[in-house]
């Protein structure tokens, strides 16, 4: 007959803390699973293109921008679904991605390792967000944010293109750009625009913009 599991020698107290030991392993993962699919703050975007950015609309294709911080470990998965989304549909959409450059700070600090991965994307533009001022303009609090608008000026979608923090893989996000940029002629301009769920590190912190979770 099964008398459950023996532990010869295993004195009370320590029976007790391997059980507190495996509790706590098992909340670790929880909260763990629970910060990677909470999304971050969404964008304000202004519902019309600001006409102060230092972008152009493009006469023919819906601008595209991602926002990103340079040092985020999360933006790397959302840089690397870009690259995906683009393989498919560059010919589709003018692709920009802006890196924060906080006062103080230079551009080698914005050139990091996700600028160089990023920089051998076809069809993408990369720019130094001096100041962060079209972080700003855009009203972007989150890394990975992206913004779709329609070459009339209208914004078509905001949100992320990851599944969770730092994870690959097909999202809501992506399929909503996806059937955008499919359907952009037959669109209605005054459809309220597509979100999702954007998943990075904030970049709101006015006093050093660093990343708050670095690996």
């Amino acid at each position: 007959m099964y008398r459950g599991i023996n532990w010869p020698g295993l004195s009370w107290p320590v029976r007790l803390f391997a059980l507190f030991w495996a509790v706590g392993v098992v909340w670790g993962l929880f909260l763990l699973l629970e910060y990677e699919c909470r999304p971050g703050e969404q964008a304000k975007a202004p519902p019309v293109w600001p006409s102060g950015s230092t972008l152009r609309l493009h006469p023919e294709k819906p601008p595209l921008l991602m926002l990103a911080h340079p040092h985020c470990p999360c933006t790397r998965a959302s840089i690397g679904e870009l690259e995906r989304l683009l393989a498919r549909y560059g010919n589709r959409v003018d692709a920009h991605i802006l890196f924060l450059q906080p006062p103080g700070r230079s551009e080698d600090w914005t050139k990091s390792d996700l600028w160089r991965s990023a920089s051998g994307i076809p069809g993408l533009t990369l720019w130094s967000d001096e100041d962060g001022r079209e972080r700003e303009r855009f009203e972007v609090a989150t890394s990975g944010q992206v913004l779709l608008y329609l070459p009339s000026g209208e914004l078509a979608f905001l949100g992320g293109i990851t599944p969770s923090r730092g994870h690959y893989g097909d999202s809501r996000g992506q399929a909503a750009i996806e059937k955008i940029l499919l359907t952009a002629a037959d669109l209605d301009p005054s459809t309220s625009a597509e979100t999702s769920g954007v998943f990075g590190c904030q970049m709101t912190n006015k006093e050093k913009q660093e990343c708050p979770n670095p690996r």
